[in-house]
């Protein structure tokens, strides 16, 4: 009697796989849209409807106050967020490069994650590569956070000079999204113990 050569896997891994499978697709069609925006917004005269800031309004005075006056900005939306007209906004290609590079970095995301099941369902869970595929998911996740905090702080200041808000006093924040930051340093410690189990395997089968 023979055995497979490969082994069985569980529902968990085959339900992972196939998330994957889809989020890597989708993720060519976020690409193909996001350059595609991109493309337009540089060299043609499509705009994007909106624009929202990455600031911060304080209003001392009634929403509605900031809206009256035909020399100022639409303000369109709640107290502690502003979105202004597009079409005052000039080239939108910087803003628009943000979601092509972000989508760049979830494939590079999604395709380690794709190598890292295929080696699992093939039984090899610990490797060399795995190891080294989830450090630079890590590496990846933690750079994210600042990144899109720098990118939106420069785009805000580069245009808050475009706003006249009577009654509203406007901070631009620097935001360094924590969260995520945190969600790649755990990444990163799984990483360190795939590296470590690498090394268990290898010593077993050294010994076998």
């Amino acid at each position: 009697m023979t055995e497979s050569s490969t082994p069985k896997q569980s529902s968990a891994i085959k339900a992972a796989w196939i998330s994957v499978q889809i989020l890597w697709y989708l993720g060519w069609v976020i690409v193909a849209v996001s350059l595609a925006l991109l493309i337009a917004t540089t060299f043609t005269s499509f705009r994007v409807d909106y624009v929202r800031l990455p600031v911060n309004v304080t209003f001392e005075e009634p929403l509605y106050a900031a809206t009256s006056r035909a020399d100022v900005l639409p303000v369109v939306g709640y107290e502690g967020s502003v979105v202004v007209d597009a079409d005052r906004m000039g080239n939108q290609g910087v803003w628009v490069m943000l979601p092509f590079l972000l989508s760049i970095g979830y494939m590079i995301i999604v395709y380690q994650l794709r190598e890292l099941l295929r080696n699992v369902r093939t039984g090899h869970p610990f490797n060399r590569d795995n190891a080294r595929r989830l450090r630079t998911i890590g590496y990846l996740v933690i750079a994210a956070g600042p990144v899109f905090g720098l990118m939106s702080h420069i785009y805000a200041r580069l245009h808050v000079s475009q706003l006249h808000i009577p009654g509203g006093k406007i901070d631009i924040p620097f935001d360094v999204h924590p969260f995520v930051i945190f969600a790649g340093l755990i990444v990163l410690v799984v990483a360190h113990v795939f590296d470590y189990g690498t090394q268990l395997q290898s010593e077993q089968d050294m010994t076998i």
